[in-house]
């Protein structure tokens, strides 16, 4: 790999810059694509990440070209694509249009590419064993930690409250969480997720209303501020292509609680929480959790932000694209 130079004259890249919104995926894009040094342009696609019209249309008629994308959308065109692969979770799942579009369109294009990004050292083990192919490289560009999430945010008054951030799809377990409070007495729970009806919903189906708060549309500061006064962050996710909930809790401060099986979030958060070993035990997961609040473990936030860079990341990024555009 040669070294990105100021002044390099290099062919622009197409760029998808349609991965907006509150989840992992648009979070990546935009910390990424305002950090990118290459020359790029913008590519114009109808509809939206994820949909047919995105998906299926071809983009670009020239086979010299490079389309880079943050997410996982590939789409039927002469260009190479080089992709971003957070995680396989849609492959876990029985849904015949994931399973087509992985199998007939994504693999292809990664394949043409010979190149494929991913967030974490679990999805290149994932990704490499699902393609079988040893000529294709995958390359890992981290998620990092905006300045917002620090222990700066920290108020003087003890919160104690567990935090919870993420939607209710089934990998999160997040039943679990619910179900374990319900084993605890006088601890509350706020959840940040896009489904507030739905936890609200199965809180109140466990008894646990009363103690559980649920938020959406949190801005990052607001976000930053219920990480550091939270008294620990629980990442109860089965599988995770990263799992930035437990990374920006523990460059706020704050310890988090996670099942041992999740190979990413243990990765990020090592002895800086709990570990559970049962994926689905309510009552492992409540002794866990007055555990950490009665005793939390000591978070290192510099070595977690040093490890996990969004520079670093984007230049990771930037200097495989340039390589290719040559």
């Amino acid at each position: 790999m040669t070294t990105l130079e100021k002044g390099d004259a290099l062919e622009p890249v197409l760029v998808d810059v349609g991965w907006r919104g509150p989840h992992g995926i648009g979070r990546y894009s935009h910390e990424i694509l305002q950090r990118l040094s290459v020359p790029w342009t913008a590519l114009s696609n109808p509809g939206t990440p994820g949909t047919p019209l995105n998906l299926l249309l071809p983009r670009q008629t020239s086979s010299r070209s490079w389309i880079y994308s943050p997410g996982y959308n590939a789409g039927l065109s002469k260009s190479r694509q080089a992709v971003t692969v957070h995680d396989l979770i849609h492959l876990e799942s029985a849904s015949k249009k994931y399973q087509g579009y992985y199998s007939a369109i994504l693999k292809p294009a990664i394949k043409k590419a010979g190149l494929v990004f991913t967030v974490s050292e679990t999805s290149r083990n994932a990704i490499h064993e699902w393609l079988a192919d040893d000529s294709v490289e995958v390359v890992v560009a981290t998620n990092g930690c905006s300045d917002e999430f620090s222990p700066a945010r920290r108020r003087d008054a003890e919160q104690g409250y567990l935090l919870f951030v993420g939607n209710t799809k089934p990998h999160k377990n997040l039943t679990t969480l619910l179900k374990a409070l319900a084993l605890l007495r006088d601890v509350k729970l706020v959840a940040v997720t896009p489904n507030v009806d739905l936890v609200r919903r199965a809180a109140a189906a466990l008894g646990v209303s009363d103690r559980v708060r649920v938020l959406s549309d949190v801005d990052d500061r607001d976000l930053a501020e219920l990480y550091a006064n939270a008294g620990a962050t629980v990442v109860p996710s089965l599988i995770e292509g990263f799992g930035l909930p437990a990374l920006e809790s523990i460059c706020s401060g704050t310890p988090v609680v996670y099942w041992r099986g999740c190979e990413s979030v243990a990765e990020i958060v090592g002895r800086m929480g709990i570990a559970c070993d049962a994926a689905s035990s309510a009552e492992e997961w409540s002794d866990a959790l007055s555990r950490v609040l009665a005793n939390p473990p000591k978070v290192d936030p510099v070595l977690a932000r040093y490890t996990h860079s969004w520079d670093a990341s984007a230049q990771i990024v930037s200097q495989r694209l340039a390589d290719l555009a040559r």
